[in-house]
């Protein structure tokens, strides 16, 4: 495991999700810049992405924990910059940032393409009986009628949680191996980081979600509704049983955001906070970067 001790950059997630990585390491005084990319030949180009369903590829630690806001600013700044120059073999190189470690907003370098990200946050200090409180009373009804008309509960079997998740186009269409996944799941529920949840009536599973803590957060990762045998509430059912995991554990909620404006509305629902971050591409071939500003 990385010296971040971040699950998305572990050898058991990259394993499971990508089938070559380059990992690059920087130190700089008393921190160190930790990026795990992806890469494929593309259109002619070299090409590094982040590593496909993880929240981000790069993580810049302090470890001096009484580092000011002025050297912390200043050191990621060098930091950045010192990454640019191994980034020259790429192309088109994606740079995503873990929010809550970076105090850097941008970085003055025109290689740089900044684009906006979007994600919803719950934070650990947030008490669960305030948020069931402040909730909509049509979500909470939602909620309430998932619970007396199915069974809201834990998943452990594995077989049934990559069935299910598969059934998702956005997972099945995807490169993921099926055996790969199934080993990284059956390991990551015995270590404790990982919970499925799933709302099922009789034989019917309506819908399914899988949460996974990484240090202080657990992340909303995979999930499935059954739109031909739908449940009303099943979604927020399973989204609260994650949530709630998250608080008993201190941790923050993060929802790993979407930019669709449906699905943000449904995240709003539980009072979470709008986290805006920059989505960071390098790409030194000016006419590449213009083509990316554009998108």
């Amino acid at each position: 495991m990385s010296i971040t001790k971040e699950l998305f950059l572990s050898d058991n997630w990259l394993d499971c999700f990508c089938n070559s990585h380059e990992e690059i390491l920087i130190k700089y005084k008393e921190s160190h810049l930790h990026v795990v990319l992806f890469p494929m030949r593309k259109y002619f180009l070299n090409i590094a992405y982040s590593i496909p369903f993880s929240p981000f590829n790069s993580v810049i630690i302090h470890h001096n924990s009484d580092i000011n806001k002025s050297t912390k600013f200043n050191t990621e700044l060098h930091l950045i910059q010192l990454l640019c120059t191994q980034l020259k073999k790429w192309d088109v190189a994606q740079l995503k940032f873990k929010i809550d470690t970076l105090d850097m907003a941008r970085v003055s370098c025109k290689r740089l393409v900044f684009q906006l990200a979007f994600t919803e946050l719950i934070e650990k200090s947030k008490d669960i009986n305030s948020i069931w409180e402040k909730l909509r009373s049509e979500a909470r009804n939602d909620i309430v009628y998932a619970r007396q008309n199915s069974e809201v509960v834990e998943c452990t079997n594995v077989e049934t949680i990559i069935e299910e998740i598969f059934k998702n186009s956005a997972y099945s269409a995807s490169n993921l191996n099926r055996i790969k996944f199934s080993q990284f799941i059956d390991n990551s529920i015995q270590l404790g980081i990982l919970k499925a949840f799933v709302c099922r009536s009789h034989d019917t599973i309506h819908s399914i979600s899988v949460f996974i803590h990484s240090k202080d957060c657990i992340y909303y990762s995979f999930n499935y509704n059954n739109r031909e045998k739908t449940m009303r509430g099943s979604h927020l059912s399973l989204i609260w049983e994650g949530i709630q995991w998250a608080l008993t554990k201190n941790c923050h909620f993060n929802f790993d955001g979407s930019s669709k404006l449906e699905i943000a509305k449904i995240f709003k629902t539980f009072g979470s906070r709008t986290i805006i971050y920059p989505n960071t591409y390098y790409i030194p071939n000016p006419i590449l970067r213009n083509i990316q500003k554009l998108r």
